[in-house]
């Protein structure tokens, strides 16, 4: 059993196919996206991902977002179509 204890469904079982919303600039900045951590907690490795510095808080760029996204679902969408399994865990 899965951690909201529903019985796994196996790929193709449900019949339908999952859509995800468009990823561009404007939804991301609707949602919030943009904003980080305070910039007194930032990692310097992440310094070319930030557009700038708002209210002692990072502004992330959304630019480079959508792009590592686009990357990052289209890996994804590789192993899935191998058949591979991904686990996706959200903080």
């Amino acid at each position: 059993m899965t951690t909201s204890e529903t019985p796994p469904i196996a790929p193709g079982e449900s019949g339908q196919q999952e859509t995800l919303a468009p990823l561009d600039l404007r939804s991301l900045f609707v949602a919030g996206v943009h904003f980080g951590h305070p910039s007194k907690r930032w990692n310097p490795k992440m310094a070319e991902y930030i557009f700038g510095k708002r209210s002692r808080a990072h502004i992330i760029d959304l630019s480079k977002t959508v792009t590592m996204l686009k990357t990052a679902k289209d890996f994804i969408e590789e192993i899935v179509g191998k058949g591979g399994e991904c686990l996706m865990v959200g903080t």
